[in-house]
C-alpha cells in the first residue's frame, strides 16, 4: 500500500484522478513537467537557500520528481532545470493523517488533507538538527497539490517570519517512464 494511501486511509479515494495516479505506485514513479522557482533575493534568504540547496529561480524550468519506495516511506529526489534536492518522507508514527518529510537536518511535521479538488499540506512543526524551532522564528509553508485541467499542479511557498519569500515554486507534473539507468541507486 503507498504511503499516501497509508496516511490517508479512505480519503485517498476521494483524491483526483491525477494526484491518486502520482501517489499510487509500487517500487518507484517518474514524474515530469514544468515549473517556475522564485527565490529569496535578501542576503539571509540567499545563504538559507544554499545551505539547505535549494534550486536557483527560473522560469518555465524542466521539472522531473523521482520519488521511491523506501522500508518506512518515500524518497523525493526533484530536478528543477540543473538543480536537484531530495527529501524522505514517511508516516508520522503517533499522527494520523501525517507525514514527516526530511531534507537534510530540517524535519517537518505536514498534515495532509484531501480537499474537493486536491490536497493541502500543513506544516503542523518544524525541527533543526531535532530541536524543534519555535513558531515565532519558524518559516511558513503554504503547500497544494491540485488537478486543474485534467493536469497534476502543485505549488509551495515559503517565508520566513519579518524577512519574506524564502522561496516558492509552482508547475505541473505527469507521470513517465523511468528508464533503467536513471532509477534512483
Amino acid at each position: 500500500m503507498s504511503l499516501y494511501r497509508r496516511v490517508l486511509g479512505e480519503k485517498f479515494e476521494t483524491l483526483p484522478e491525477t494526484l491518486q495516479v502520482a501517489h499510487e505506485f509500487e517500487g518507484q514513479r517518474c514524474l515530469t513537467g514544468r515549473v517556475d522557482v522564485r527565490c529569496s533575493e535578501t542576503i539571509i534568504g540567499k545563504v538559507l537557500l544554499r545551505l539547505l540547496k535549494l534550486p536557483r529561480p527560473g522560469v518555465d524550468l524542466t521539472a522531473r520528481i523521482l520519488l521511491q519506495e523506501t522500508g518506512q516511506g518515500e524518497r523525493w529526489h526533484r530536478e528543477f532545470g540543473d538543480d536537484s534536492f531530495s527529501s524522505r518522507v514517511t508516516p508520522h508514527r503517533a499522527k494520523a493523517g501525517c507525514i514527516v518529510e526530511t531534507m537534510g537536518g530540517v524535519s517537518a511535521v505536514v498534515r495532509l488533507t484531501a480537499v474537493p479538488d486536491g490536497l493541502q499540506w500543513n506544516v503542523e512543526s518544524l525541527s533543526l538538527l531535532g530541536l524543534p524551532l519555535p513558531h515565532a522564528i519558524a518559516p511558513v509553508t503554504q503547500a497544494e497539490e491540485r488537478q486543474i485541467d485534467g493536469r497534476y499542479r502543485f505549488e509551495v511557498v515559503i517565508t520566513l517570519p519579518l524577512l519574506g519569500l524564502l522561496i516558492s515554486y509552482r508547475g505541473w507534473l505527469q507521470p513517465d517512464s523511468l528508464p533503467a539507468e536513471q532509477r534512483i541507486a
